[in-house]
């Protein structure tokens, strides 16, 4: 009976609370877009300028911090937060899936399979031989 009325009790707790919905998750999931779409053309002007790719990541961190920190409500506010973790360790897609430790693999799948549930593309594109779900 113990364990029922635990599990009524956060079902309940679940319906209760109040669905903010993604507004704000996903404006800074555009926010995020555009600061990848200015990195990109960063890179592209000028490939050894690592300095000024750095200073420019750094000052995306914030961005990505807080989408980390919102929860999301929605399939759309997952895929927000699963774009960014995949930019976080974006180095989990330079290798092919079976050469990589089972937490990276693990972590690599599961936002390959949010990203393919949601409609979503990876925050990058993935080399020759690097396709994986999405």
């Amino acid at each position: 009976m113990k364990k029922t009325c635990k599990f009524l009790r956060r079902r309940t707790s679940r319906a209760i609370r109040k669905r903010r919905g993604d507004a704000e998750l996903l404006a800074l999931g555009r926010q995020f877009d555009a600061a990848l779409a200015e990195l990109l053309s960063l890179q592209i002007r000028d490939a050894d300028a690592i300095g000024g790719v750095e200073a420019f990541l750094a000052c995306m961190e914030p961005i990505e911090r807080a989408i980390l920190a919102i929860p999301a409500d929605s399939m759309a506010g997952v895929a927000v937060k699963a774009r960014v973790a995949a930019h976080v360790v974006s180095n989990y897609w330079d290798v092919p899936l079976d050469r990589l430790d089972m937490d990276a693999r693990a972590f690599r799948i599961l936002v390959e399979a949010v990203c393919s549930v949601a409609g979503a593309s990876l925050p990058f594109p993935l080399g020759p031989g690097m396709a994986g779900l999405c």
